[in-house]
């Protein structure tokens, strides 16, 4: 009978988990690492000193252009656009409350000289404001200009006023259409730097602060890149001394001897500074996900110093002498932690399919640190170990009495009432399935931005004000043999432009339609009814001779060289990317149904139309990548266990627990977006660690010829503490980042977090309840056989 038993899920004495742990221990002793473990403290010493210099040259960075999808045609298009013309991302707005004050001389003047002070900013290539805007006018010498704005002539403010208010090219862009806002629009360089950025914030924080203006808002590339790339700094140190305290206080419960402590805090610090050096290396900056490194990497490696020292501790209390202890912890643990550190990393990799730069590089890079939190511990900590007196390392006073209590009733409650559990499963898969139909793609910029930060504020200002930060591009591709500026061209272009006027999220469009109707108006005596396209060929060509003569106003970035694309720019408030994609769709097909398409045609592009593309693929790669672990799981599984069944036993504890985390995503209203999508990636691959080291356990004991129950309740009182302990490291090691100011890292946190709690009660009730199950339909005299209840009741019940 108990050959039948170990035949279960074990592939018998000769199975696969027997002939594994024979390969690595035939590997162990050729190799004989531990025969030298001064050796390997000195290995680890340099290895440390390295890794602290390289650290030291880590970077940051953020900017958006990492979240655009790479290999994508929209992408290609984009850049191959951005090319022909310029970024749409090259600008620094700052907005000036006006409260009503905006034609009061005093006000004028400090804008006219805060205009001119920041022309003189370092990396400023342009500058735009309401008193430096002129309007052109034609005469018999010629086109001369004026000023918008009459400062020395207060008595033609209102008619200036007037002017402006009706004129479509400044209204709504240099200031809001009610005055209440004033704007100073600086064009910045292409795909300006951090550095660069730095400077110029620096010096316009300064600039500002001198100006008299007490209330101002910026939005731009380059602020957001030196306000977020120093809050990322900020919030990686925070929440590298917060999981540094945390994981002190959780030693301190757990050993209560210093040196236990130091040896077990020391191991999981130097596997979180050699992956930093490691990062560094590799030539990796840290961007928006950085954060997430300290937290990932300090509760991993305390999770397998857990493992360690839990078994370690266990061995002696058996009254095994330390070297005795640590050969069976390495022969029993160190397989188990093997796998579990190679399944994490699985997970991790699942996200090495997207397409999002960031989400991609963050699933290869913790996968990498979870390897050498993995190594750090099996060789390092092992090495000290060995060398330290064990009586300093563990209390062997503590015998463990309340864990072995709460984990017998947790054994005890869920062999009671294992004919609820099926009806409680089913439930819970209901109520998953009801909140995953209510998870939302919906994604705002708002959302992502940080809480409590004047940038958020700033963003806020300009969605209420004026158009947003969004930008919208499109490209008009003349028809082959066409030009963009042929009269017929563009009025067409202007019909889509006249449409775009009409939907209110949409801001001003810029483009050579407003160049020449300029140039119309300024020929028509600078009236307003003559704001309009040439009436002939003709007109239009003087009006190009014209332009040539002009200095540069930006009409160079709205025509390419070969003269057949077009380049019509606005912005679009920040709706959310499924009511901008119902905006987009529309004027596409407006364009197709409303336009000759036989003269052009149309094609949305930009920074905003490649951010919004993420949803997409984070629906796919989210679903194929973890189908990818699913198997490659599964395949370990048959391998250790040699038994099918026992993979379905081990997956179907891991699928509720992702299932549950969509569930709660639904509940709470958390849109998926680039940081979420990672929430079920490092789910699955923590949560799997569990179900590994709870099966182990159980195969240990099943290949000694336990009785199944038995084998249970030791699974429980054992190995269940481990987990307990791991999942309670995990859960408050996640809630570290709710102190985030990031709504992402916050919800990420909080996912997690309840994730993995989730998952440890799926292991300690659908496991066993699982194990009985399949028994039950094999064979139901193994389960008569082997179920004393009594005899464990009386013969193992705690004490």
């Amino acid at each position: 009978m108990r050959a039948q038993i170990s035949s279960f899920g074990c592939g018998g004495q000769r199975g696969g988990y027997r002939q594994l742990m024979h390969i690595m221990l035939n590997t162990i002793r050729h190799f004989s690492p531990f025969r030298h473990p001064r050796s390997i403290l000195l290995l680890f010493g340099l290895l440390g000193i390295w890794s602290a210099w390289s650290a030291s040259q880590l970077t940051f960075r953020f900017d958006f252009e990492q979240f655009f999808p790479s290999g994508d045609p929209d992408l290609e298009f984009f850049l191959d656009f951005r090319e022909k013309f310029e970024g749409d991302d090259n600008f620094l707005l700052i907005g000036l409350p006006t409260r009503g004050r905006f034609f009061e001389e005093q006000f004028l003047r400090d804008l006219d000289s805060l205009s001119k002070s920041c022309r003189r900013l370092p990396h400023v290539e342009a500058l735009s404001s309401p008193t430096a805007y002129r309007y052109l006018v034609k005469s018999s010498f010629g086109l001369f200009d004026y000023p918008a704005i009459h400062l020395d002539q207060p008595e033609r403010w209102a008619a200036d006023s007037a002017r402006l208010a009706g004129d479509e090219r400044v209204a709504g862009l240099l200031f809001s259409r009610d005055f209440s806002t004033a704007v100073i629009a600086i064009k910045t360089p292409d795909q300006i730097d951090l550095p660069r950025s730095d400077e110029l914030i620096a010096a316009l924080n300064t600039t500002l602060e001198q100006s008299g203006f007490d209330t101002y808002h910026l939005l731009g590339r380059a602020n957001f890149q030196s306000v977020l790339v120093a809050q990322q700094k900020r919030e990686f140190i925070f929440s590298t001394a917060a999981s540094g305290l945390l994981v002190f206080i959780i030693f301190i419960i757990l050993f209560r001897k210093p040196l236990g402590v130091v040896i077990g805090l020391f191991s999981v610090l130097l596997s979180m500074l050699i992956f930093l050096g490691t990062l560094s290396a590799m030539g990796r900056p840290l961007d928006f996900m950085a954060m997430l490194y300290p937290v990932l990497m300090i509760i991993v490696g305390v999770s397998d110093v857990v493992h360690i020292f839990t078994k370690f501790h266990i061995e002696l209390r058996f009254g095994k002498s330390p070297a005795q202890a640590l050969r069976i912890t390495r022969r029993e643990i160190g397989l188990a932690t093997l796998l579990t550190s190679a399944t994490t990393a699985i997970g991790f990799l699942t996200l090495v399919s997207s397409k999002i730069p960031p989400v991609r590089h963050f699933g290869y890079s913790a996968a990498i640190g979870v390897l050498i939190a993995y190594l750090t511990v099996i060789f390092f900590t092992t090495a000290l170990l060995q060398l330290a007196p064990a009586e300093k390392l563990v209390d062997l006073r503590h015998t463990d009495r309340f864990w072995k209590a709460l984990m017998f009733r947790a054994y005890r409650f869920g062999r009671a009432k294992q004919a609820l559990v099926a009806p409680a499963l089913l439930a819970v898969l209901l109520l998953c399935a009801w909140g995953i139909s209510l998870v939302s793609t919906d994604v705002r910029i708002d959302d992502g931005l940080p809480r409590g930060l004047q940038i958020t504020e700033d963003f806020r200002f300009f969605e209420r004000e004026l158009a947003g930060f969004r930008p919208l591009e499109i490209a008009a591709i003349a028809a082959p043999g066409r030009r963009a500026d042929e009269l017929e061209v563009l009025r067409e272009m202007d019909r889509f432009e006249e449409h775009m006027r009409t939907y209110d999220a949409l801001g001003p469009p810029s483009s050579l339609v407003m160049v020449y109707k300029s140039l119309n108006r300024a020929a028509g005596g600078d009236r307003a009814s003559a704001y309009r396209l040439a009436d002939s060929e003709r007109e239009l060509r003087t009006q190009q001779q014209w332009l040539k003569r002009l200095p540069d106003q930006g009409s160079r970035a709205l025509i390419s060289e070969d003269g057949r694309y077009a380049r019509i720019s606005t912005s679009i408030l920040d709706l959310g990317s499924d009511s901008i994609q119902r905006i987009t769709s529309s004027l596409e097909r407006f364009a197709l149904e409303n336009t000759d398409t036989t003269l052009l045609s149309f094609r949305q592009t930009g920074t905003g139309i490649l951010f919004d593309k993420n949803n997409e693929y984070l629906r796919t790669s989210l679903i194929s990548g973890l189908g990818v672990a699913f198997v490659v799981i599964g395949l370990i599984m048959a391998a250790l266990f040699g038994n099918w069944r026992m993979v379905l036993i081990s997956a179907l504890p891991n699928v509720v627990p992702l299932l549950a985390g969509a569930a709660m995503m639904g509940f709470l209203g958390i849109a998926l977006d680039a940081s979420t999508a990672i929430i079920f990636a490092i789910s699955f691959g923590i949560a799997v660690d569990d179900t590994i080291h709870f099966l182990s356990k159980y195969k240990l004991e099943m290949a000694k010829g336990t009785p199944v129950e038995k084998a249970l309740y030791r699974c429980f009182t054992e190995t269940g503490k481990a987990i307990t302990l791991t999942s309670i490291v995990l859960f408050f090691g996640f809630c570290i980042l709710l102190f985030s100011s990031t709504p992402g890292t916050v919800y990420v946190g909080l996912m997690i977090a309840l994730t993995l709690f989730s998952a440890l009660i799926a292991d300690l009730v659908i496991i066993p309840w699982m194990i009985r199950w399949s028994i039950s339909q094999e064979n139901r005299k193994i389960i008569r056989a082997s179920s004393g209840s009594a005899a464990i009741d009386s013969a193992e019940q705690p004490v």
